[in-house]
């Protein structure tokens, strides 16, 4: 406990990342993988593998696109920088661990922003909400990526935009339902 509070304080990292709670979520799972280390192993491991199988059977090896890729605790980085010209990890916030790894791989790019497009509507002043479904994902290099990874989990997505707007927005637990399916979709 005291570490992830240690981690979270000394982290650098934009507003929205602590305010919507994606940085004490990364710290969480860094810390929680750490003790899950060899439970989570069979997982990680399959996962790596599912991800190389696919990249094995692509035609073309220019781009690769990882959205969600978090702590990269399922992406075989290396395996995918020697695969591909070129490899994008798409996140909300890139952790300092992720941005040193990258550093070792000259085709590999961090690319920062919010796929589900939530940041950029509430920014033009038009949040989601009970009627308004939520903008369309906004994921660079999508149509020239040879292989794509999500490595997001769904369920969880959402999550931090309806917190928010349950409490600036007095959302309903239906309106919050709906919108996490919109992002979810």
């Amino acid at each position: 406990m005291i570490g992830e509070i240690l981690r979270y304080l000394t982290t650098l990292a934009p507003e929205r990342t602590r305010k919507f709670g994606y940085l004490k979520r990364l710290i969480a799972l860094e810390f929680r993988a750490k003790r899950c280390k060899e439970a989570w192993a069979p997982h990680q491991r399959s996962t790596r593998a599912f991800i190389l199988k696919a990249a094995k059977m692509c035609e073309r090896r220019q781009i690769a696109v990882v959205v969600g890729s978090g702590l990269l605790l399922e992406v075989p980085l290396e395996e995918l920088a020697e695969e591909f010209e070129r490899v994008f990890l798409v996140d909300i916030f890139h952790m300092p661990q992720v941005r040193r790894a990258v550093k070792k791989h000259g085709n590999v790019k961090l690319l920062t922003g919010d796929v589900t497009g939530v940041f950029a509507a509430m920014k033009e002043r038009r949040p989601p909400g009970s009627h308004t479904p939520a903008p369309a994902a906004r994921i660079p290099h999508l149509k020239e990526a040879d292989l794509i990874v999500s490595c997001m989990c769904l369920t969880q997505f959402a999550g931090p935009f309806t917190d928010h707007f349950e409490k600036t927005r007095g959302f309903s637990d239906l309106d919050s339902d709906k919108l996490a399916y919109q992002i979810m979709e």
